[in-house]
């Protein structure tokens, strides 16, 4: 950072920055920055705007969130790579190389590809902002590069060479600025648009039936202007509307090709008085399930059979998750402050009273320290304030990061994550292909932690129909995901790959987690199902259907053909 400053000094950049905006600078002074943000926000409060300057992968560009006209703009400058010639990154990339065959420029762009999403997303925190971003660097442009950034940003970006002076890029930006800063009613800046607006009852039902003509997803493909009719006026004990329901997928079309839900419960009593739509939203997004069905649950891991022995040199890592919620509590798109609180003291009292191998330690997320955050971070277990739209739409960041944290046991297998898309995110992991031994610990400290809930009358939600109850209908049932990451560098490139995982009723996401890309042929390998299928039936899938594609993997790696080996649909 130095040196640029001291280049654009010399060049007379600053000097001519200075003449329409302030400039202020991150350093290695904690104290120095803090002053510098603290400016940095009186400037654009006062109207006149500033400029910060800041470096990638510290702890503005990746920690600290410019909502609203604290950023409108950001610049990135360069690649944000990683300082190469770290005696420990080297040794890893080595690892990664003579282990898993995964090349070191992958790696090193798919890092800093993450990164620098990282660095562009702090001006967009919340369904109300707008801002611009700018990839300074024609190296984003590469297939390489862009094909590893996020997918809402490689749905909206674009390059091109227009041959555009200073001052007509200028007065683009300035255009698409004043014109998303047009006057807008309070409404629409709500988490739920017009869905509290008693005024919309003045209007039929046909003038207020949202626009769905270019909708995919669930939700769009069941609410007709009859049914819309009959629903709107009704509402759960705790208020949630039809409009709360449906707004995340009214305000989120979906993708041509990617079937979204559409939908979200606010409590548990939402899945009952909307029941005409979610119904059979559930039966097509969960293959079928009839409103008449029950679902089964069975959390004795003994049940399991194998799942110890998943080679290590083929499934890097495992892990079992599941979301709950408490009853008696609205669910995170429509709690309120007080409700989120009371399920975060409720929540951290019940996992401080865990022992042996689950005894462990609570982060709240807004009195964290930086050792923590950044430990948590080289964890790979915090997690941060949403930014997907269908999570903003739909409400969830409400008051971030307020009563919002994370308890991991001391040895670092056991996490649950307190008032993200559910009250609560159980997980179990460890490194290698011991997914028995995971699902053990998963089973064994899930059945703790609902016991002591239990005791102090507090239950999670469930019923026979639906299983666990969860914000999202795709979650319903088990709430389970059990994942591991494997690499598959020649059955990924097989014709037949997507056909074996529908097979065995699998899915695969990149090596980040969706929406990403994947590493060095490194997949996120989880079940498909949540609801029809108990829990050791869903990890027996992964367990057996992952234990089928190592070995094509191997016979594949020998030029032998796998068509033999293609399974008959489960």
């Amino acid at each position: 950072m130095e040196n640029i400053v001291a280049s654009w000094y010399e060049q007379g950049i600053l000097e001519n920055i200075q003449r329409n905006k302030l400039i202020f600078i991150e350093t290695q002074d904690g104290a120095e920055t803090s002053m510098a943000l603290e400016k940095y926000q009186e400037a654009c409060e006062n109207g006149r705007g500033a400029i910060l300057l800041s470096v990638a992968r510290g702890k503005v560009s990746e920690g600290i969130d410019f909502v609203h006209h604290y950023g409108r703009a950001v610049v990135m400058f360069g690649v944000p790579y990683v300082y190469t010639q770290s005696r420990i990154l080297k040794a890893r990339l080595e690892y990664l190389r003579d282990q898993f065959q995964i090349r070191e420029n992958d790696f090193l762009t798919f890092d800093a590809m993450r990164h620098a999403a990282q660095c562009v997303g702090r001006a967009l925190r919340g369904k109300t902002d707008y801002g611009l971003m700018v990839f300074a660097d024609k190296r984003f442009a590469r297939a390489d590069k862009r094909g590893k950034l996020p997918r809402w940003i490689q749905e909206h970006i674009s390059d091109a060479n227009l041959n555009l002076t200073v001052d007509e890029a200028v007065q683009v930006a300035k255009f698409f600025l004043r014109q998303m800063a047009q006057p807008f009613h309070k409404p629409a800046a709500m988490p739920f648009s017009n869905t509290h607006n008693k005024h919309k009852l003045k209007f039929s039902a046909e003038e207020e039936f949202p626009d769905l003509s270019k909708h995919n997803n669930h939700m769009a493909k069941v609410l007709t202007p009859a049914l819309y009719q009959r629903l709107r006026d009704k509402e759960t004990p705790s208020g949630f509307t039809l409009d709360d329901v449906i707004q995340t997928g009214v305000d989120n079309p979906g993708h041509p090709f990617i079937m979204t839900v559409g939908c979200v419960a606010g409590d548990e009593e939402s899945y009952e008085v909307f029941k005409e739509l979610f119904d059979p939203v559930i039966q097509d997004r969960h293959g079928g399930y009839k409103p008449t069905d029950k679902h089964r649950t069975d959390l004795n891991h003994e049940n399991l059979k194998g799942g110890e022995d998943l080679d290590p040199k083929y499934v890097l890592s495992s892990r079992v998750r599941t979301g709950r919620s408490i009853k008696g509590y609205s669910l995170p798109p429509h709690c309120s402050r007080g409700e989120r609180r009371a399920i975060e003291k409720l929540s951290v009292t019940a996992l401080n009273s865990l022992e042996g191998e689950f005894k462990g330690k609570y982060y709240p997320l807004k009195a964290m320290t930086e050792q923590e955050q950044q430990q948590l971070i080289d964890d790979h277990f915090l997690f941060d304030k949403p930014v997907s739209p269908l999570l903003l739409a739909s409400g969830m960041a409400r008051d971030w990061p307020d009563a919002r944290g994370i308890w991991h046991n001391d040895n670092k297998t056991f996490l649950v994550w307190v008032n993200e898309e559910d009250h609560l995110r159980v997980i179990s992991m460890e490194k290698g292909g011991n997914m028995k031994e995971v699902f053990r610990r998963f089973c064994v400290g899930l059945k703790k932690i609902e016991e002591i809930f239990k005791k102090a009358g507090h239950p999670f939600m469930w019923t026979e129909h639906l299983g666990y109850i969860l914000t999202c209908p795709s979650n319903l049932g088990t709430g389970l995901r059990g994942g591991v990451h494997v690499r598959l560098p020649k059955l990924s490139q097989h014709p037949k790959f997507e056909e074996v995982l529908k097979r065995l009723r699998l899915q695969k996401r990149g090596t980040g987690g969706v929406d990403t890309a994947a590493v060095g042929a490194v997949f996120d390998i989880s079940n498909a199902d949540r609801l029809g299928f108990s829990e050791v039936e869903q990890v027996q899938m992964v367990v057996d259907g992952v234990k089928l594609m190592v070995e094509m993997e191997k016979k594949l790696e020998q030029n032998q053909s796998i068509d033999d080996m293609i399974p008959a649909q489960k």
